[in-house]
């Protein structure tokens, strides 16, 4: 962050105590590992940058990196916050020891896995996420920056139309700390792509739990006051967030973690079912991934299938994640699902068999 109008403060002994915040400006954005710079181009953009002579001695900077790498030792577990490095083709030459950023705030590949995230969220309106994305990047130097672009590339599924979804998070937030109600407006789209109200003049009165993040989309979990039910809520199809004053209600056995964990595509039936399932090897991975807390068995039949029973799952999450995977998992119990899924996959062939 410069001085406003890059203009030095007249006290003479603020210059050199703003000094050390210079350098660290000048490394963040313009060297890293591959472009070190030596001390004396450190004093050049110091100087040209606030038109004048701050720095008169290349080895006043030197000293003030030694001081930086001292105040931060301890901060970054004894590893210098600038480090050195000695070019090869320039050792004949005098004061040939270069510096650069070594630890940042966010390192190289954590930007450009945060910046992936955000601009393939779906639940994030695509101009945020740009407005983001750049802000992120102001973590990276010129170098690095430039490094990323044409590399993070969008994932080109259906992005939130909904401008309001950052304000709404901060909203919700605030009234889930509080413990405040909140009314709002639950959308869904119609065959324009556009986000329109479900139930007409109705909003939505909800005592907030939590927000939780699956799928790439982000979920409002809470108690419905008008139906006594806990009930979970897409936060990109929220519109027009307001705190409410009626009673805030909380379950004191409600687990939030618990509540998350068993829910399948986001699918919260109020009644939980153990389920067991027959499962080709192939899918191994994704049991287990998206079940964390089954249990799994070798087939007494095959080599190349396994059993794996949830203990605590819902009805109709279960039942898209069983069609998903049609070709390699069978529901064995319970007996009722089982006939519904065989139901549902005679249904389907039938589309097919026209």
């Amino acid at each position: 962050m410069s001085h406003p109008n890059n203009t030095l403060p007249k006290n003479e002994n603020i210059k050199k105590k703003m000094l050390p915040f210079y350098i660290l400006q000048v490394l963040e954005e313009e060297s890293d590992e591959e472009n070190p710079l030596l001390p004396s181009e450190i004093q050049s953009k110091i100087n040209k940058k606030f038109s004048g002579k701050l720095v008169s001695k290349v080895d006043t900077i030197i000293e003030n990196i030694h001081a930086i790498n001292e105040f931060f030792y301890d901060r970054f577990d004894g590893v210098d916050v600038i480090q050195s490095k000695i070019l090869e083709k320039a050792e004949k030459y005098k004061n040939n020891t270069r510096y650069y950023l070594a630890e940042r705030r966010l390192d190289f590949s954590e930007v450009v896995y945060l910046t992936e995230l955000i601009l393939n969220s779906k639940t994030i309106e695509p101009q945020h996420a740009q407005h983001t994305c750049n802000k992120l990047l102001g973590f990276l130097s010129k170098y690095q920056r430039q490094a990323i672009k044409g590399t993070v590339l969008q994932d080109g599924s259906m992005k939130t139309p909904n401008k309001e979804i950052y304000l709404n998070f901060e909203k919700i937030q605030q009234a889930i700390a509080a413990r405040q109600n909140i009314e709002f407006i639950y959308c869904e789209y119609n065959l324009k792509k556009q986000l329109v109200p479900r139930r007409r003049n109705y909003r939505y009165i909800v005592s907030p739990y939590g927000a939780v993040c699956s799928g790439g989309c982000y979920y409002l979990v809470g108690y419905h006051l008008p139906t006594g039910e806990v009930r979970i809520y897409r936060m990109d199809k929220i519109k027009d967030v307001t705190v409410s004053d009626t009673g805030y209600f909380m379950d004191k056995n409600f687990n939030l973690e618990h509540y998350v964990r068993n829910s399948v595509f986001m699918h919260t039936d109020e009644k939980k079912i153990r389920v067991r399932l027959r499962c080709g090897m192939d899918i191994l991975d994704d049991v287990i991934e998206r079940f964390g807390n089954c249990i799994l068995h070798p087939d007494e039949n095959s080599e190349r299938h396994f059993i794996a029973e949830i203990p605590d799952t819902t009805r109709q999450g279960m039942l898209y994640w069983v069609l998903q995977f049609s070709s390699s998992c069978e529901l064995l119990e319970p007996a009722d699902l089982r006939e519904e899924v065989r139901a549902t996959l005679k249904q389907a062939l039938q589309l097919y068999e026209r």
